[in-house]
């Protein structure tokens, strides 16, 4: 199985993480979008999973249009949006 992580810096959880995903025998790659450049008209899933650590625009922009493409996300871009709009969450919570 390949894992990709998308995160904007490698802490100590995030490479814990990985390293315990390799040590099962899962393929990990790391994706950092303010690191590296993407094309979203040439986006295509590679991975079998995604995991998204990073809230900032360019990860969640990231996350959102693989999402958007049909790619299997532990933290869909819809929740992580959600929680970073903490107005909306209230709202939600109140209704």
């Amino acid at each position: 199985m390949k894992i990709a992580i998308i995160s904007s810096k490698v802490n100590s959880v995030t490479s814990e993480m990985m390293e315990e995903l390799t040590k099962r025998g899962l393929q990990v790659r790391l994706i950092c979008p303010e690191k590296q450049i993407t094309d979203l008209t040439k986006l295509h899933i590679e991975d079998d999973l995604y995991i998204l650590k990073s809230v900032g625009h360019l990860g969640l922009g990231l996350a959102g249009a693989l999402d958007a493409a049909g790619a299997n996300m532990l933290n869909t871009y819809k929740t992580v949006a959600r929680i970073k709009h903490k107005v909306i969450i209230t709202q939600i919570l109140h209704s």
